[in-house]
């Protein structure tokens, strides 16, 4: 969203919380003014601060006044700062949901872990990693589910754009880096929420192929949708309700374009008949009963540690 000539809007609080709140919402707004003096006169010191402090890229043209030269200057005064802070092993931007700003004797502001935001995160991304979750959806519903994790709107929803932005961020690794300002990677002096082997998994998966989302309306009425795969394309096959002239008919089938079987409906029920036969003539191995007893104990063990 490019609005230019902002200072012909005069205070215009909408689209300083589209600076402040609406990143969370997917929002990404580019706001054109002639100086600083244009936001101060419109929405007070405040305001400038507010559109200086959200903005992600600030970009300066021509600049002829007094105000704005020495805003300038002193904001690279304390880039250079940061560089060399980040360049140090320390992050410098806002901390990331997760993390806040502490004092220290020895290391000055330095991250450390909110409880127990800092260890859902940390499940969430081991999930992703470990494919216990298949899909940035599946991510989204699970910190949906847990009261303590910060969410948007009054319903309580977490936004896509920041699941996304939470697998991405390399700073849960426990590194630091500004790309922005040249620095490359390393390690950092703050506490991490997973390993870097952990990260570089999720991103590894991020770039692979993207699953659908499952979808709550259809489990019921067709359990085996995602499972079952075509024979002749190998993609998960889809499922509906086909209208006839008396009532409805559940089937599966392939909807991938090109394949010889697209759009061939197979009855709901000689696929499920055969899934259930195949289950029926497999046999556990014995190893199998003990290696399932030990993981529903530690999942028990984990539950309790987190109640």
């Amino acid at each position: 969203m490019i609005i230019d000539e902002v200072g012909q809007l005069g205070n215009f609080d909408a689209l300083l919380r589209s600076f402040t709140f609406g990143r969370g919402a997917g929002v990404r707004a580019w706001a054109l003014f002639q100086d600083a003096g244009q936001i101060t006169r419109n929405s007070g010191p405040t305001g400038l601060q507010g559109f200086m402090g959200s903005a992600a890229l600030r970009q300066f043209f021509g600049v002829r006044d007094y105000q704005t030269a020495q805003m300038v200057s002193a904001k690279r005064q304390v880039i250079q700062k940061m560089r060399a802070r980040v360049e140090k092993g320390y992050h410098v931007f806002p901390a990331p949901v997760g993390y806040r700003y502490k004092k220290d004797r020895v290391h000055g502001k330095i991250l450390t872990r909110v409880e127990p935001i800092a260890s859902i995160l940390a499940e969430a991304l081991e999930g992703f990693a470990n494919c216990r979750f298949a899909s940035q959806y599946e991510v989204k519903r699970f910190l949906e589910g847990k009261p303590e994790f910060p969410k948007s709107g009054k319903s309580g929803y977490v936004h896509p754009s920041k699941v996304k932005a939470i697998l991405q961020r390399s700073v849960y690794a426990g590194v630091v880096e500004a790309p922005c300002w040249g620095v490359s990677m390393r390690k950092g002096h703050h506490e991490p929420l997973i390993s870097m082997q952990t990260f570089e998994r999720i991103q590894s998966v991020l770039k692979s192929k993207v699953y659908a989302p499952a979808r709550k309306d259809i489990s019921e009425d067709f359990p085996l949708r995602g499972f079952v795969h075509c024979d002749d394309c190998g993609h998960p096959m889809t499922s509906c309700w086909s209208k006839g002239r008396n009532k409805h008919y559940p089937y599966y089938l392939c909807d991938t374009p090109k394949c010889p079987s697209n759009r061939k409906s197979i009855p709901r029920a000689r696929v499920e008949d055969g899934a259930e036969a195949l289950l029926r003539s497999l046999e556990p191995a014995k190893q199998l009963f003990t290696l399932a007893r030990i993981m529903f104990a530690d999942a028990w063990d984990m539950r309790l540690t987190q109640a």
